[in-house]
């Protein structure tokens, strides 16, 4: 059996954390992994990171924590993706907190 990666590893243990939501699925998503729930892709980790989906309506709890959206380098540009932002310190240390955030992810989605 493979050690997982740590990022593997880190999707896993978040994936249990947010098993009160039901099955979350984790899965191969470029150089990470996405977190699935009923078919809906709501976050994925990167690089040790947790990005969820935002909208409109939840963008704003983000930017109040001081979090940035998911960014990476091309050879021509920095590349910002602003439907993905990094999930606060805080709201990691507290089962439930991860709970509503990943709620608000999921309504989130189209």
């Amino acid at each position: 059996m493979r050690t997982p990666s740590p990022n593997q590893a880190y999707a896993q243990e978040l994936a249990a954390r947010l098993l009160p939501l039901g099955p979350v699925r984790i899965k191969r998503f470029f150089g990470g992994y996405s977190l699935t729930l009923a078919d809906v892709q709501f976050g994925f980790v990167m690089k040790g990171s947790l990005y969820f989906r935002v909208d409109r309506h939840s963008l704003g709890v983000y930017l109040q924590h001081g979090m940035p959206p998911f960014s990476y380098a091309t050879a021509q540009r920095q590349v910002i993706v602003a439907r993905y932002y990094e999930v606060p310190p805080s709201v990691l240390e507290q089962d439930h907190a991860l709970q509503d955030w990943a709620r608000t992810a999921l309504a989130a989605t189209p």
